[in-house]
């Protein structure tokens, strides 16, 4: 391996045993590039910033490495894009974490060179499966739960050797033919058509857990410890806590444990609230109805749907205040064509979408689009798409003894997570949720 590019730590908030001591903290361990002639160079000082984007609807993790060369690194490693790229970035001591890197190059991009010394370029790259997803067509039939028709075709087309955590139990065996189509798009089609008792199916992959399938309701399945202010071992609960702050006091910060854990879990930026009643009625989020034709037997039923079947929310109280919004089934409909006698009684691949499930599955969506924020917050490698986390808002008002905002204050769902490596780890979290936690007409927390 060249000596050319020695590995740089950054983020060096290190205590004298080598443990980091801020929840912005973190070690760039190594970033190896294999050329295509089998040379590993090891490039961290030319790294400038890293990001690492997740979200609950892409099947991979984008990473974007901001390169500043100086050393002609371009012309002499002479790039193609489709290297191999391995980095490693930890942080040890409280909140340890890890990530282990093994990349593509899909792009090189964004180039800039202003002067003789220095020139700029991003490396967009991608997990391997993504490579192995262009390179394969399917055209076969297939047989089986949603859940295994997924893994089989991560494992055995995609190559896929990491981790497949399956957690979603949809129901019924399902069988079709894919019409020549790529893995992906063919995994997408599947998980469209599969539904948890009418709860949409996710899947997704993160750094950590490789490829995720589960479903909305497995995911609010988690414990939440309702603990009081003065107890900050919170990382050792199920629901993390963020606090958004914003110029009051910081609450215990009596030593540096009690700091460190306060700066962890401390919200420096709230941005991008998106809510419209206005859309959710007219896209089916609170009625609808669904018409479905058996072309077999020339049957057609109408299954209505209303909120009240919804059993999985993040909070009890609805989104909407007049109940005459979730009166009108004629507000959108949905049409289907369905084939019972399609292969002897065994359902084809769109069996799952009778019983108005379809229309269960698009209200879950679109409430999930009704309360939308951003979020920054330091750092943490075990923060994940699909995590549910609790914010709590506190902002001055006339009593000093209740300074909690009502309104924004309560649980949401993590859909989209970008680590953010340069001279600090942070975080931009797009949090979302389907429901609130005090009532229209009650102001208690």
């Amino acid at each position: 391996m060249s000596n050319l590019y020695n590995p740089t730590t950054k983020g060096s908030d290190l205590s004298k045993n080598g443990e980091t001591i801020s929840s912005f903290g973190y070690t760039l361990e190594k970033t190896i590039l294999k050329t295509y002639t089998g040379q590993k160079i090891e490039i961290s000082n030319l790294v400038n910033n890293i990001l690492i984007d997740e979200t609950l609807y892409t099947p991979y993790s984008k990473v974007t490495f901001q390169i500043v060369d100086a050393t002609k690194f371009l012309q002499f490693s002479d790039l193609r894009g489709d290297e191999e790229i391995e980095c490693v970035l930890k942080r040890t001591g409280r909140f340890a974490g890890k990530f282990k890197l093994i990349l593509k190059i899909a792009e090189i991009s964004g180039f800039v060179k202003k002067n003789m010394g220095r020139q700029f370029y991003k490396l967009v790259c991608l997990q391997k499966h993504m490579y192995e997803d262009q390179k394969v067509i399917l055209s076969r039939s297939f047989e089986g739960s949603p859940a295994s028709l997924i893994s089989s075709i991560c494992r055995n087309d995609l190559k896929m050797q990491g981790p497949i955590t399956a957690i979603a139990k949809s129901k019924g065996q399902i069988k079709g033919i894919y019409p020549l189509v790529r893995p992906l798009t063919a995994i997408n089609w599947l998980v469209r058509n599969s539904f948890d008792n009418g709860a949409p199916i996710f899947f997704y992959h993160t750094i950590q857990k490789g490829f995720v399938i589960v479903s909305y309701k497995d995911l609010l399945e988690v414990k939440y410890s309702n603990k009081s202010d003065n107890n900050d071992n919170f990382e050792n609960d199920y629901l993390k806590e963020y606090r958004a702050i914003f110029g009051q006091g910081s609450g215990n910060i009596g030593n540096d444990q009690g700091f460190y854990l306060e700066e962890a879990r401390r919200v420096t930026g709230l941005t991008g609230m998106e809510t419209s009643q206005y859309v959710a009625i007219g896209s089916g989020a609170y009625s609808s109805n669904v018409v479905s034709l058996d072309i077999s037997t020339k049957e057609l039923t109408s299954d209505v749907f209303k909120y009240g079947q919804l059993n999985s929310r993040l909070e009890k109280e609805k989104p909407f205040v007049d109940p005459k919004n979730a009166e009108s089934e004629k507000s959108k409909t949905y049409y289907i064509n369905t084939n019972q006698k399609a292969f002897n009684g065994k359902g084809n691949y769109h069996s799952p979408t009778q019983d108005g499930s379809v229309a269960q599955y698009e209200a879950y969506r679109r409430n999930l689009n009704m309360n939308n924020f951003r979020m920054s917050v330091p750092g943490d490698f075990n923060m994940e798409p699909g995590a549910i986390i609790r914010l709590k808002v506190i902002t001055p008002g006339d009593n000093p003894d209740d300074p909690i905002d009502k309104y924004m204050t309560g649980k949401y769902l993590v859909k989209e997570v970008q680590h953010s490596f340069d001279e600090k780890y942070t975080m931009k979290l797009t949090i979302c949720r389907d429901s609130f936690h005090r009532s229209n007409n009650n102001d208690s927390t």
